[in-house]
């Protein structure tokens, strides 16, 4: 889930039940319910029930009316809302670290039967919820190399997985948008058509494995009139890793990999890169002598 962690105590009578994207509450921006600090991480009576997340030395656990229903490194309540008639909390819940984001749960409070969790998607991509038809849907946004992951929630079915969503560039991107709005992360390149067809013809058969690591954890920024990213393979920093660096004004991108145990590969040759991405380059490759 996007939503960040919150902690406060409170009280939530009743949610209205929307249509769209704005089914649920968003408890991060709701300040009423922030109050005292707790010996729980959260604290809050919710349709009846009361809801906390305890924290100590072994990590969170989230209760019901005091009941142990779920626990983790970390965990938090990031909605409420109300599907098909069932009153439900929905949450995130992490083992940590930096690689993976928080997998959602939904927590079932329903007014004549005993509250439920069911469990956490297996998940390692930030994965966002909209209400569809009286249902939730989960959604992990398609990236290049990887389709989109979907699953839908109910109160009579729990979680089903629905069919996969294939990644596609903007065609209404290129270079230009590049200079305009730096993205992020560096496997959004994939997503400017203009850029993502250069970067394509430069990988030829690796343009998969590339993919796949340029779309784990990363960032980007413009430097020097150059678009300069890094990622690593999730789980793997520090032994798989790419790189881009993409020159809006001469509209050439340069690309760079570690695989694991293998020899740093460049496209194009070294020779063929401008100053200010060799040093770019060599400061990344810096790690591996």
């Amino acid at each position: 889930m996007t939503e960040g962690r919150i902690t406060g105590t409170g009280t939530v009578a009743a949610v209205r039940s929307l249509a769209g994207a704005a089914f649920s509450l968003l408890l991060a921006a709701a300040p009423a319910f922030m109050g005292a600090a707790s010996a729980s991480e959260f604290r809050m009576t919710i349709f009846g029930h009361e809801v906390t997340i305890d924290s100590n030395d072994d990590g969170e656990t989230l209760k019901v009316d005091g009941a142990v229903l779920h626990s983790n490194i970390y965990v938090s309540v990031t909605q409420v809302a109300l599907v098909a008639g069932m009153p439900v909390v929905i949450g995130d819940s992490s083992a940590g670290g930096n690689a993976c984001a928080g997998s959602p749960f939904v927590l079932r409070l329903p007014k004549d039967g005993s509250p439920s969790l069911d469990a956490p998607l297996d998940t390692c991509m930030p994965v966002t919820a909209t209400e569809e038809e009286g249902r939730l849907v989960f959604a992990i946004q398609p990236l290049p190399g990887r389709d989109g992951e979907r699953w839908s929630w109910d109160p009579a079915a729990g979680f089903k997985t629905l069919d996969a969503v294939a990644f596609a560039p903007d065609a209404a991107k290129g270079w230009r948008e590049l200079a305009a709005t730096a993205p992020g992360h560096p496997g959004d390149l994939f997503g400017y058509a203009e850029i993502a067809a250069q970067m394509e013809g430069l990988l030829g058969k690796d343009a998969e494995d590339y993919k796949q690591i340029i779309t784990g954890v990363g960032s980007g920024e413009m430097k020097d009139g150059f678009y300069i990213g890094t990622a690593c393979q999730p789980h793997n920093c520090g032994g798989v890793e790419a790189l881009v660096a993409a020159d809006p004004g001469t509209k050439q991108v340069y690309l760079a990999w570690k695989p694991q145990e293998e020899k740093i590969i460049v496209r194009p040759e070294v020779k063929e890169w401008p100053a200010i991405a060799k040093a770019v380059l060599r400061d990344w490759a810096a790690t591996w002598k």
